[in-house]
């Protein structure tokens, strides 16, 4: 009898095609809600209560503010539709979406706290109302920002004392005076997205947190300095525009300064409060030569390094190594920067060609501040960096074993650090990250990485003390994959080799068993 004519084979035939068909129909409905998904957003939370809750660590933050406060946080459209399935909807063609995660955040924040409270101003019926939250400053801040009903607004109130301790009241009003310190934000800040633009996380709890800390403790000052080619743009920050909406939610006032025509105000520091200057991804040397009377830039950057509550954070630009001037200043204070850029081997890196690398994290005291140390400190086409311990300087974060400059196989200098810190004598600070990318947004305000941790617990040994670190922002499933590349081949081998063995294994078995019955 032909086998290939038997009943057995031709049920077999149609079994088979039977499940092919199956298997390619699941695969195409798959490919198009994907799709569908990442075109409008379709994504949602493993579980609502956990991105709708508020951590511990929140909590134990907001506790240090101190009732001396008058919180209110307003949202500018009516509170039925706040609540309604459109807010709660993560489709961003839905004018209100995501709106309904803040306004639950915000709840929670209300029946905890006696000195927080939520207002409602329908932007499109009462937009007058606006002027009694702004007062004075209402006309700029009208005039620069154009509301709409995704705006979410902090203002404290702050209860101003006497020398005594005593509240200083209005003697025509009889009310006590206070001190306004305001927070703005459209929905989107509330949000984040992965390389392509689409949502994967939740930042409500950690925006929150922040704007209450801001608002509620004294303002510290950052300056972005410029006059190097540095890649801050000349308004918006530019490349590092998440690097200084980051310092804004830690509570600094944010600005720009020349030091070759100016000079960073020192008359605040060491009063409790840092002050911090950034440079990022200079494309140009600082000068050491004076100008007649004035102070060069390196000198000035030195005496800045040296009084104490100031420091330097450097974020090195991948493809600038030649800055001899700015090394010789780090080299004066234990991190040198090599003419290389870091590679790894496979164990660590997250992407093909190599250069982008999940760090170690070392024992430090800025490390020890970071709780998730698990989540991976994350750099692209990191320069490579060795620290001298006898001047007082340290790695945070180094190069994982299977790494090396550029494939070689070793360094001078030692151990090479991602992440470096030098702690002056009597001064602040110098930190030096080993790639401006290191600050991008995708990696700062993830689910994922630690890179907002890393700079937040850098910002708080500076002298910063209250601050959000360590509240996470919440992840919406998108279903990204926290893998390396190593661990990323060993899955491809057991989906594309190890289960197609086993499934033609088996049905050898079965086969012969069928052939010989």
């Amino acid at each position: 009898m032909n086998f290939m004519k038997s009943k057995k084979f031709k049920f077999g035939a149609a079994a088979v095609a039977f499940t092919l068909a199956v298997i390619a129909i699941i695969v195409v409905i798959n490919v198009i809600v994907s799709s569908l998904a990442q075109e409008f957003s379709w994504y949602f939370p493993m579980s609502k209560a956990t991105v709708y809750s508020i951590s511990n660590e929140t909590y134990k933050l907001i506790d240090t503010v101190g009732s001396d406060n008058k919180v209110t946080i307003y949202f500018l459209t009516d509170k039925e539709r706040l609540t309604s399935s459109s807010a709660a909807s993560y489709n961003t063609s839905q004018s209100l979406w995501g709106m309904k995660n803040i306004y639950t955040l915000a709840t929670s924040l209300e029946d905890r706290y006696d000195f927080i409270s939520i207002d409602y101003i329908n932007i499109t019926s009462e937009p007058e109302k606006l002027a009694a939250v702004y007062g004075e400053k209402y006309i700029d801040v009208y005039a620069s920002t154009k509301f709409s009903a995704i705006n979410v607004i902090v203002k404290n109130e702050t209860y101003l004392k006497d020398s005594d301790g005593k509240y200083i009241i209005d003697t025509v009003t009889g009310e006590k005076i206070a001190e306004t310190f305001i927070k703005t934000y459209t929905r989107n800040e509330f949000y984040s997205g992965d390389a392509k633009g689409y949502l994967n996380g939740f930042c409500g709890e950690f925006k929150l947190c922040s704007a209450i800390l801001s608002v509620c403790t004294p303002a510290s000052k950052v300056y972005f300095l410029e006059g190097h080619g540095e890649k801050i743009g000349s308004g918006d920050y530019g490349s590092a525009a998440y690097l200084a909406t980051l310092f804004a939610d830690a509570g600094f006032e944010v600005s720009k300064i020349d030091l070759m025509n100016e000079s960073i105000d020192l008359s605040d520091a060491g009063k409790g409060s840092p002050i911090i200057a950034v440079m990022f991804a200079p494309q140009t040397d600082i000068s050491v030569a004076n100008y007649g009377t004035r102070k060069s830039e390196s000198e000035k950057l030195d005496e800045f390094i040296k009084t104490p509550g100031c420091s330097l954070m450097l974020f090195l630009d991948e493809n600038k190594a030649s800055l001899d001037n700015l090394n010789a200043l780090l080299d004066g204070y234990g991190i040198s920067v090599e003419n290389a850029k870091l590679k790894d081997s496979g164990a660590a890196s997250l992407s093909v060609d190599g250069y982008t690398i999940a760090g170690d994290y070392k024992k430090s005291d800025i490390g020890d501040l970071i709780k998730n140390k698990s989540s991976k400190a994350v750099f692209k086409s990191s320069r490579v960096m060795t620290v001298n311990p006898e001047k007082g300087a340290y790695t945070i974060v180094g190069a994982p074993s299977s790494s090396s400059p550029d494939g070689k196989t070793s360094v001078k200098g030692g151990e090479i650090a991602l992440a470096a810190a030098s702690k002056v004598k009597d001064g602040g600070f110098v930190f030096a990250f080993g790639s401006s990318g290191f600050a991008s947004g995708t990696n700062l305000y993830n689910s994922v990485y630690s890179n907002r941790d890393l700079l937040l617990a850098s910002i708080k040994a500076s002298g910063r003390e209250v601050l959000p670190l360590n509240v996470g922002i919440k992840s919406l499933d998108t279903g990204d994959l926290d893998i390396t590349k190593a661990q990323a081949d060993v899955w491809t081998l057991i989906v594309s080799v190890a289960i197609p063995l086993v499934v033609v294994a088996i049905g050898t078995v079965v086969y012969v068993r069928r052939r010989h019955s």
